[in-house]
């Protein structure tokens, strides 16, 4: 920890500024290099550091404000004698997202060199950045804002010594270290993040596209909920107004996206339109008509896109405006659905400015948005797309450069290009080009039969204005993504194209783990589930990289014990788990996902939390990392238990899914599932206590845990079905709805009395006519350990290579969120989500047969379990070294090589029931409930040959 000389600075644009792009810098003298110089710094909430020019690294780690990091770096190489120059550029959003809450800006810096300091203070300058535009959209509810910048309005020489900063701001100076919001400030618990640069693997087509002339989208909260910063959603009865006017009659084309789920309701002069998807074709009389739209919907972040394709002059006011203030308005929120009806319904201008009266506010064109996502969905070929072979040299790591001729006006040169698999980082490149030439790009994940899967409202784009000449550019925003559409306009001059890649941008992580067998379609799923881990790798584990990059608890869980295996990275998931309960100050369960704007709780999802500092524990043997989350799980557990009903059961008002899928979960009362991992929490928690030194809680835990088992089982079984019901009414009333789900987890968390055994086992292998299936890859990692405990082994064998193998069969680089049908359109919604990953988990485990037998792998249990397949080897990370396991079923014998790090010993159980030969022949090898078990000590190593069955 430093000690800290610096002050948080700002400038004088206000505490939280939307959208805001703030540029510091400060020059110092140095007489000599030094050997060693610490720069420490921050920034709330983001900040990209440049020492001299060069660019450092980017920060910080996501947290909350009362509880923020700073990173550290040596940039001893990056100094020279005589003038430098420390600069940060910052962004700060001005609202809360799904990654950040909203405190307020500032940013900090110190460096120490030479027993000298050099600290953010009045010494520095700060400016608004000239070339970041703040009307850009949200890339998501969840993320911040998509990125638009005009180069030739930036003088990137800012960041460099002998730049001329007098015309520069004095920061105003927010407070010293300490100060509020960010009370206490802490290093970076993790290492900063890769920085791989990824080239494309090939141009797929090369086109000239008409573009629609009208994009916008339009930001609803400042008209509707003035100050709402939050990300607490909204559910609201709202239309979207405005006037068309048209230069002569005719049929204008639409698109309104970000609208309502299925098809917006369009009126048009008081008569409805069809619009499926959002897509509209208007008949327009000539002159003024008047357009209505239905957005009502729920809502996080209130942003609506509209494109437009008509005659030229078609133009757009606010009805009861001129176009010059505003060219759309707001009609709400509309507390009765009658008059919200009726004023759909209006016909004229005039109608409706009656019917909405004060409910109708003008959308003031500072909250209009240029919109990158519809100017590139709705472009229309001109002709035949050609071949991209011409522009090929996008790919290629060499001063070779592809060149696009320019195109007339309202139309844009397209180049589909294809990085051939998942990726997530921030685009880089570097181009010649005439001043004015517009670069847009439209990153997405898929192209299914031909049809590309644009990202339903998701602006996953970034829009460049070039300046004249050659210049390069790295991107601000993380993008998840596969494909780039790139539109290239405006140009006067060919534009050359030098350099096109994705940095990636993920967790360090070494490949201690593998596995490779007999089944090559299961080896490719390993590497899938491996690859879709690390992209969902972050400074936290993340969903997805594409939609959301949100740390959401529950998938963190499954996660961790991914990463276990293929990585062995066990301080992201410490990271993670002790974020966590950060979020307590103001929920009495930790939050669905934190640090957020939405203020949410996901019942299972804080149990899961408590399931995964015990398995942390399991797979680290970290007693310092329980003694400090054990009192955040101890204080969840109470809680709960103070909401139980005099039934006895859990009853608790949350968002209580398990699954997408059709379940009976109500928001409020009593949902089986919750009760049960309610029950494995608590024995969880009991022995935490244990290692935490509180055994007095020991005991409490697990009687609280048999009496909620109990009570489940006096309530939540229906004896006619046999099986356990969803969840029970408000009347007390068994639920009607029984699910595979809920089966499965009462079996996985130890409710089910020996007596009802067979009937849950039977609804785990298969859900019977009228239960709710499985619908989604996370819940069949739950069916995965519930089957394992059966020792139906095959069947998740036949399981993964069915629905992760069909996975692979329509070209998946990385695992699908929901298996197909949940969406009928497509595949799936997101093409890379870790809590999918669950074959990279259960591969290693049970067919390389390697488990934790102690806390810390001080000893593993190595029990292979063939299934059907001849051979399999691999390596499963420990903190101490890597597991080395090769077998191989070869005429009639089974033999197995097992190689152990230091400091873990093993217990190898032989999967066969033939006395087995053991080499080196001091091992001994002891039958034990018809296996052979061999124990080896640590750092030891042995081969073992059994008959075959």
């Amino acid at each position: 920890m430093p000690e800290w000389v610096a002050q948080w600075i700002w400038d004088d644009s206000g505490p939280a500024p939307r959208n805001y792009y703030l540029e510091a810098r400060c020059s110092f003298e140095l007489s000599a290099v030094p050997d060693h110089a610490e720069l420490h710094c921050t920034a709330d909430s983001r900040y990209v550091l440049f020492v001299n020019g060069a660019r450092v690294g980017n920060g910080p780690v996501r947290g909350w404000a009362t509880n923020w990091y700073y990173d550290s770096y040596d940039v001893a190489s990056l100094l020279r004698p005589g003038e430098n120059v420390l600069a940060m550029l910052v962004l700060q959003p001005g609202e809360s997202n799904f990654q950040y809450v909203l405190a307020r800006g500032g940013l900090l810096a110190q460096l120490e060199v030479d027993g000298a300091t050099v600290a953010t203070s009045e010494r520095w300058r700060v400016r608004p950045s000239p070339g970041f535009s703040r009307r850009t959209p949200r890339v998501s509810c969840q993320q911040a804002f998509a990125t638009e910048f005009d180069a030739r309005r930036e003088d990137l020489a800012w960041t460099a010594p002998g730049y001329d900063d007098s015309s520069w701001a004095t920061p105003t100076v927010v407070g010293p270290v300490g100060c509020e919001p960010w009370t206490n400030l802490r290093p970076r618990p993790i290492p900063f993040l890769t920085n791989e640069p990824v080239y494309p693997q090939r141009v797929i087509s090369s086109t000239v596209v008409r573009e629609w002339a009208h994009h916008v989208t339009l930001h609803l909260a400042p008209v509707l909920y003035p100050g709402k910063v939050d990300s607490n959603p909204r559910t609201h009865r709202v239309l979207l107004a405005t006037v068309a006017r048209s230069p002569a009659p005719g049929e204008t084309r639409f698109l309104f996206a970000e609208t309502c789920d299925g098809n917006p309701a369009v009126m048009v002069n008081g008569r409805r339109v069809d619009a499926p998807d959002g897509w509209a074709t208007v008949p327009l009389s000539a002159g003024d008509n008047l357009l209505v739209v239905d957005i009502s919907r729920v809502y996080h972040h209130m942003y609506v896109t509209m494109s437009a394709d008509g005659p030229e002059g078609l133009s757009f006011r606010a009805p009861g405006a001129t176009e010059e203030v505003a060219r759309f308005a707001a009609i709400g929120p509309c507390p009765d659905a009658a008059a919200h009806a009726a004023t759909l319904a209006s016909a004229t201008e005039a109608a409706l400015l009656e019917a909405s009266g004060p409910l109708l506010k003008p959308i003031p064109r500072v909250d209009e948005c240029p919109s990158v996502w519809g100017t590139t969905v709705t472009a229309e070929p001109i002709g035949a797309p050609g071949p991209g072979a011409a522009h090929e040299a996008l790919c290629w790591a060499n001063a070779d450069v592809a060149v696009v001729d320019p195109v007339p006006p309202g139309q844009a040169t397209e180049l589909l290009v294809d990085f051939g698999r998942e990726l997530v980082g921030p685009l880089e490149f570097e181009v010649w080009a005439s001043a004015g030439t517009v670069l847009d790009f439209h990153l997405f994940e898929s192209i299914q039969e031909g049809r590309r899967q644009w990202p339903e409202t998701t602006h996953n784009t970034l829009r460049y204005t070039c300046r004249q000449g050659w210049q390069q550019f790295r991107g601000v925003m993380r993008h998840g993504f596969r494909y780039a559409a790139l539109h290239i306009r405006g140009a006067t001059a060919p534009t050359r194209i030098r350099r096109l890649m994705c940095r990636l941008n993920t967790y360090p992580v070494a490949r201690r783990g593998s596995f490779e067998c007999s089944d090559d379609k299961l080896t490719r799923i390993y590497e899938l589930c491996a690859h879709t881990t690390r992209l969902c790798s972050e400074d936290t584990y993340v969903d997805c990289p594409l939609y959301e990059q949100t740390f959401w608890v529950g998938d963190a869980r499954n996660e961790s014990l991914v990463s276990y295996t293929t990585f062995g990275a066990y301080d992201l998931a410490r990271r993670c788990l002790e974020l966590v309960p950060e979020s307590m100050f103001r929920s009495p369960i930790p939050e669905s996902q934190t640090p957020s704007g939405w203020q949410n709780l996901l019942t299972a999802w804080s149990l899961f939390w408590g399931w995964a500092c015990e398995e942390h524990y399991v797979y680290t043997g970290d007693r310092d990392f329980v003694a400090r989350v054990y009192p955040q799980v101890r204080q969840m557990l109470d809680n709960l238990l103070a909401m139980r009903d005099a039934r006895g059961l859990l009853a608790i008002e949350a968002w209580n899914m398990l699954d997408w899928a059709p379940m009976d979960t109500p928001g409020a009362g009593i949902v089986t599932h919750n009760n049960a991992e309610l029950v494995a929490c608590l024995r969880a928690a009991a022995r935490l206590a244990e290692v935490a030194g509180s055994p007095e809680d020991t005991p409490r835990f697990r009687e609280a845990a048999d009496a909620l088992a109990a009570a489940m089982n006096a309530h939540l079984w229906n004896s006619s079905r046999d099986a356990y019901v969803d969840c029970l009414r408000q009347d007390g009333s068994q639920s009607p709805v029984l699910s595979q789900q809920t089966n499965t987890v009462c079996y996985l968390c130890g409710v089910v009395p020996e007596s009802r055994r067979a009937a849950v086992e039977a609804v785990i292998r298969e859900a019977p006519e009228g239960f709710v299936r499985i619908g989604s890859p996370f819940m069949m990692f739950f069916a995965f350990e519930a089957l394992a405990e059966l020792g139906e082994h095959q069947r998740i064998v036949d399981w993964t290579r069915q629905w992760w193998g069909l996975m692979l069969d329509c070209g998946a680089t990385s695992c699908w969120e929901v298996f197909p049908g949940f969406d009928p359109r497509w595949y799936t919604r997101s093409h890379c989500h870790a809590w999918s990953a669950g074959p990279g988990y259960f591969l290693p485990t049970y067919q390389l047969g390697v488990r934790p037998d102690a806390p810390g792998f001080t000893r593993a249990r190595i029990a292979p379990i063939p299934a059907d397949l001849s051979w399999a080897r691999g390596r499963v990370p420990t903190s101490a070294g890597e597991i080395e396991v090769d077998w191989r079923r070869r005429e009639g014998s089974f033999r197995i090589d097992v190689s152990l790090p230091p400091g873990t010993e093993a217990t190898l159980v032989l999967p066969f029931g033939g006395e087995p030969r053991v080499r080196p022949t001091g091992f001994g090898a002891v039958h034990v409930s018809g296996k052979w078990h061999i124990e080896l000590p640590a750092g030891g190593s042995c081969t073992a040959e059994q008959p075959d069955g």
